[in-house]
């Protein structure tokens, strides 16, 4: 039984510029995101970090080393009291994995300028 009611669902999106981004969607760590990153290398993912219905940080840590993302920018965090993970507990994971990830953090309505 698992702690997530529905299937996962992510998304790959390439521009002409050649910039790749992967969003995951509320999901979870998974082996194929190794695949993911293979095949697509993308520049930035877009990971859920809310530890609740979808990874948290150390998962979402664990999903930067597989995609080997330059760039993670956390979403479902900060909205609500139920979700714990933070910026900053990414930042923390990662840097035990010593992964260089740079975490784009944004607030809601912010736009980054890449």
């Amino acid at each position: 039984e698992s702690n997530f009611p529905a299937d996962p669902c992510g998304y790959v999106m390439g521009f002409e510029d050649g910039f790749q981004i992967y969003h995951a969607g509320d999901t979870n760590v998974f082996s194929d995101m190794a695949l993911i990153g293979e095949l697509y290398a993308p520049d930035l993912a877009l990971l859920p970090i809310g530890d609740f219905y979808t990874m948290g940080p150390r998962e979402a840590a664990k999903a930067c080393e597989l995609l080997g993302v330059p760039r993670v920018l956390p979403m479902h965090w900060k909205s609500f009291a139920a979700l714990p993970g933070t910026a900053e507990d990414l930042r923390k994971e990662l840097a035990k994995r010593k992964l260089g990830t740079e975490v784009v953090e944004l607030s809601p309505g912010e736009s980054w300028p890449r």
